[in-house]
């Protein structure tokens, strides 16, 4: 198969627009990754008196849904 110069260039032209459609998905990906780190906490970072709170509300939540369960 022969390659000519027109069809050289729309493959170039192709490769191009494809890695910049991938650049700007990773891009898009980091910032909402950044945008998510700023409302997420890690447990280790929480105070013993949150983390009581948090897993009294978790085994509550957890009691509740095993009553409905038939």
């Amino acid at each position: 198969m022969k390659v000519t110069p027109d069809d050289y260039g729309r493959r170039c032209q192709f490769d191009h627009f494809c890695k910049l459609v991938l650049y700007h998905e990773a891009v898009d990906y980091f910032r909402e990754r950044k945008r998510q780190r700023g409302w997420e906490t890690s447990f280790e970072t929480l105070p013993l008196s949150e983390l009581d709170t948090l897993i009294h509300k978790w085994l509550s939540i957890c009691a509740d849904t095993t009553r409905m369960v038939y």
